[in-house]
């Protein structure tokens, strides 16, 4: 799972960069709800005239390539201070993914919940 904050700062050269072009070359799957996915076809398009990379990931996003939809079962009220992270915790325990990459400090925090791993982009390049 990713959060938005990841492909918002993969717009410039980094870590960021670096983890959403494996999701881009195949080499690991993006883990999505409904959401997910209606929150970064409302955030990234405000980039769109920064960065041509904008389109080129909501293209990637809509025809749905190399992304595993999932229903989370249940909802979640871990995050307190930001309750709309939630559906990253959501989606990564439906999914059962191994890791949520992330900026945000409030999914940070909690390092690990229900077995998926809470890292920043470069902590999780550097265990690829």
């Amino acid at each position: 799972v990713i959060d938005t904050s990841i492909f918002i700062a993969s717009f410039w050269e980094g870590r960021s960069r670096t983890a959403v072009e494996l999701w881009k070359k195949g080499k690991i799957t993006l883990c999505v709800s409904e959401a997910i996915l209606k929150e970064y076809l409302k955030i990234i398009p405000r980039f769109n005239r920064l960065n041509k990379e904008a389109g080129e990931l909501l293209s990637l996003f809509k025809a749905r390539k190399n992304i595993k939809m999932v229903t989370p079962s249940k909802g979640f009220k871990v995050i307190k201070e930001d309750p709309a992270d939630n559906k990253f915790l959501e989606c990564a325990v439906e999914a059962k993914a191994e890791y949520i990459i992330s900026a945000d400090s409030h999914l940070r925090n909690l390092r690990k919940y229900e077995g998926v791993r809470i890292v920043s982009s470069g902590s999780f390049l550097k265990e690829q």
